[in-house]
């Protein structure tokens, strides 16, 4: 009876263990779902709800702008390029395209795949119908320095070269657009807020180092 009883828990006892253990948070570049920008994003579950994977402007976690539903992930794959890692998460109404920095994919690979039960651990039946996802809005972006016309050429060490590993349309004047494989010359790296000057085909402007490979 002991035996049978302990084996019956097995399961929820792995998936207390599962859930105490995936408390994941951090930064994350996101796609969006509509208009195919790229904006980085803190995302971080809880342990009251591990299978709820909400998404913040910043770490404060004040200003939500969505959540995944990992109940509903039915797949979870990642690339590397160059220097990016590519999270993709497949579920009914969605595909999430995701981008960590190489340090930090393990953590985001594994962690999901363990909350999504894709590595041999038990599902967690879902108790509520999946609520019809709303259309997305588009999110305004916060370049830094606006006053700066994007003119800038004290680079610290030169111009350095990068290569786009995404493409990225942008939002207001200061900002450049480029598709994936363009080359742009950095004039100025402003590595506190990860936004760099950069120029392409003569024309400079703010981009976001998240979407760059330094050659």
């Amino acid at each position: 009876r002991t035996e049978r009883d302990a084996g019956e828990r097995a399961p929820l006892d792995l998936r207390m263990m599962v859930e105490s253990e995936k408390v994941l948070s951090g930064w994350l570049v996101k796609q969006g779902a509509i208009y195919k920008t790229w904006r980085k994003r803190y995302f971080a579950n809880s342990e009251q709800d591990v299978y709820t994977l909400a998404y913040f402007v910043d770490d404060k976690k004040k200003a939500k702008k969505g959540q995944v539903n990992l109940k509903e992930v039915t797949s979870v794959t990642s690339s590397e390029e160059k220097g990016k890692v590519h999270i993709e998460l497949v579920t009914p109404s969605r595909v999430w395209h995701l981008l960590a920095t190489t340090d930090k994919g393990a953590y985001w690979c594994d962690g999901l795949k363990a909350l999504t039960h894709k590595d041999g651990t038990p599902a967690e039946p879902a108790t509520q119908e999946a609520k019809p996802t709303e259309t997305p809005k588009p999110e305004a972006v916060s370049t830094p320095a606006q006053g700066t016309q994007g003119t800038a050429t004290d680079a610290k060490s030169g111009p350095v070269m990068a290569t786009a590993i995404a493409s990225y349309s942008a939002n207001n004047d200061k900002e450049l657009s480029f598709q994936r494989g363009d080359r742009l010359k950095i004039i100025l790296q402003e590595e506190k807020e990860g936004w760099w000057v950069a120029e392409l085909n003569g024309v400079q402007g703010w981009v976001s180092s998240y979407f760059l490979a330094a050659e």
